[in-house]
């Protein structure tokens, strides 16, 4: 069967997202801490890491285990109680974090173009609520080429689980054996690509070097090998 279509995660395969993560934080804190007064960044990030430990756990499976304005929330609620800073520490964070991603990677939008030149329908499948993912998307100059973009939170399930796969393959219009995934985790993307029938899987490792992936048909260690492997 012809290859179709590309699809991909995000977070970490087409842009690194813990740079950008950080300078989020950063920015929370900064915030948080003209109110609290004595409140180091290292307090703040452990209280930040067990409320997302917490809803990793509470909410496994489910986008909302993404959400910062549960983190937020929740963080206000333990060391700023009655201020009302939930919103504004969701905004500061995005607001640097997209920042910190707006120039985005120069090797991905040439991937992405070229994939879209050579006449790839693109899709995007990622496990997150669906604001923040559109708006990454937009500040790194890839809005234009995704053919279809789907988050968990749309489908109300996480990946591995194939329900994301199958409801991007059906808006492209193509079947899962006419598909590439790319991803940069092993049980998520390759996993689940490979769940949902997906016919080729590729693992890249540009930001998460010590992925390993048996399963994977392809590792690469850099988004441009793509290139090379779907000439």
């Amino acid at each position: 069967m012809t290859l179709r279509a590309v699809l991909f995660d995000l977070d970490d395969t087409l842009y690194g997202y813990e740079p950008c993560n950080q300078a989020g934080l950063q920015a929370a804190w900064q915030l948080l801490a003209q109110t609290v007064s004595g409140l180091t960044y290292e307090q703040f990030t452990n209280i930040h890491d067990r409320v997302r430990e917490q809803f990793a756990a509470d909410l496994a499976g489910s986008a909302a285990c993404h959400n910062r304005a549960l983190f937020f929330k929740h963080i206000a609620d333990q060391v700023a109680p009655k201020t009302g800073l939930a919103g504004d520490l969701y905004d500061r964070y995005w607001e640097r974090f997209l920042e910190q991603a707006q120039p985005g990677p120069k090797e991905s939008r040439e991937v992405v173009a070229e994939l879209a030149r050579r006449g790839y329908l693109l899709g995007l499948v990622s496990n997150h609520v669906a604001l923040p993912q559109l708006r990454k998307v937009r500040v790194l100059g890839l809005e234009s080429y995704f053919d279809a973009i789907v988050t968990s939170e749309e489908v109300g399930v996480e990946k591995p689980a194939p329900a994301a796969f199958l409801m991007a393959l059906e808006r492209l219009g193509v079947s899962a054996n006419e598909a590439v995934f790319v991803g940069d985790n092993p049980d998520g993307d390759i996993g689940g690509a490979i769940g949902a029938g997906i016919s080729m899987t590729i693992l890249t490792v540009e930001y998460a070097p010590s992925a390993v992936c048996d399963e994977a048909d392809r590792t690469v260690s850099k988004i441009g090998e793509v290139l090379q492997i779907l000439d």
